[in-house]
């Protein structure tokens, strides 16, 4: 299987720890990749990197997620990552998500339903 940077994977570690992260280098050398590990059944690697071999892991596939639900995910990896200034940068920018997903609901709550138009007048 072909990892890139960044994929999220999940796997075991040399210790048999459960693993869950993405991709933070590829080494290749003996086929060990880095990984930024956020999830693990071993709490003090949460939040660490280690080295996992490449057949220990598996890809998770994305579904493909709104705008929000993207910016939801991330912000939970910063939360994970203890990153404040990447948290407020995805936080400030789901607000703006949200006002205007806010706004087309609204319109378009007013295009289906005449009785709202009085908001209008």
């Amino acid at each position: 299987m072909t990892f890139q940077i960044g994929d999220w994977v999940q796997g075991h570690t040399s210790n048999g720890e459960l693993v869950h992260g993405y991709i933070e280098t590829i080494g290749e050398f003996q086929g060990i990749i880095k990984l930024h590990v956020i999830h693990s059944d071993h709490e003090s690697i949460i939040n660490k990197y280690v080295g996992v071999r490449e057949h220990e892991l598996k890809k998770l596939e994305m579904a493909p997620l709104t705008e929000s639900q993207t910016l939801r995910t991330l912000i939970d990896a910063a939360l994970a990552g203890r990153d404040e200034a990447w948290f407020n940068e995805l936080a400030a920018q789901l607000k703006e998500v949200q006002a205007t997903d806010t706004e087309h609901d609204l319109s378009a709550d007013l295009m289906q339903n005449p009785r709202l138009n009085f908001l209008n007048f």
